[in-house]
């Protein structure tokens, strides 16, 4: 008989639900991070989202392109003030346009939410480069002393002709003088003596090779008005880590609250392109 007491008593804890049993488990590891509005930040799975909300007053490329280190890392989110995290579920799917509208679509409606406190750390890696072919090694050369290091000078030797333009089909760079200098490094490129900005694109003596004036050793016509030096650009990539410490979200209305000592929350990458 005690037996049987013992069975019924460990049945009825088991079908007990006092709704510790629902809190979830947060697993969004699977979802992509999206950006929006006055950095918004937010992962959708199905119909649920985790939200952060970091409210500053500095341009996109300012915070994205910022070096981040034990001074600017971190960032307080509560649930009062500019900077915020909340979890939803909703009662459908969510979509994107519901965080990145100003006025929100009437549906899907939210059914239950946390929100709380938690330490955001972030930290980024930026990579800069004038996507040109050439791997640069030093980033401290700048070969046509005009202040614009060569990883991020279109036209590296400033002869007025692209740095990528000067490498072969295969990417590889061209030394059409032969004098070990490769073009894309070289102010003459054909060795005349006639810099290569002075001379022209085109094929003056009409050979049948089809050979510019600037890569022809046969032509040394100087141009009246030099070409315009290249404006230059190049593209900044970034992938920022997002990583919340002490993180303590609370139901509304309910006693249940979601605890992590560390939850990693992803990486957003994007990239910027720069004028110097």
């Amino acid at each position: 008989m005690k037996k049987i007491i013992v069975l019924l008593f460990t049945i009825s804890l088991l079908s007990c639900d006092d709704g510790d049993f629902n809190i979830p488990a947060l697993d969004f590891s699977q979802q992509s991070i999206n950006q929006c509005g006055n950095f918004v930040f937010f992962k959708i799975n199905s119909n649920e989202s985790l939200i952060i909300e970091l409210g500053t007053t500095e341009t996109p490329r300012e915070f994205f392109l910022a070096e981040r280190d034990a001074t600017n890392n971190h960032f307080t989110l509560s649930e009062t003030g500019t900077k915020t995290i909340s979890y939803r579920v909703f009662d459908n799917d969510v979509a994107t346009d519901y965080f990145c509208n100003n006025l929100p679509p009437a549906t899907p409606n939210v059914s239950q939410q946390w929100s709380g406190n938690a330490d955001l750390y972030l930290s980024n890696i930026i990579i800069d480069d004038d996507k040109d072919g050439v791997v640069e090694t030093d980033l401290t050369l700048d070969t046509d002393g005009d202040n614009i290091p060569n990883y991020i000078d279109n036209d590296d030797d400033g002869d007025g002709i692209l740095t990528k333009n000067e490498l072969d089909e295969d990417g590889n760079p061209l030394d059409t003088d032969g004098d070990g200098i490769y073009d894309y490094l070289d102010a003459d490129d054909d060795n005349d003596n006639v810099l290569t900005i002075n001379e022209s694109l085109l094929n003056s003596d009409n050979d049948p090779a089809n050979i510019p004036d600037y890569l022809d050793t046969n032509t040394s016509v100087t141009l009246t008005v030099p070409r315009d030096a290249i404006t230059d650009s190049y593209t900044s990539t970034y992938k920022m880590t997002f990583t919340l410490e002490n993180l303590v979200l609370n139901k509304e209305n309910s006693s249940d609250n979601i605890r992590f000592v560390t939850y990693n929350y992803g990486t957003f990458e994007g990239s910027f392109t720069i004028i110097p």
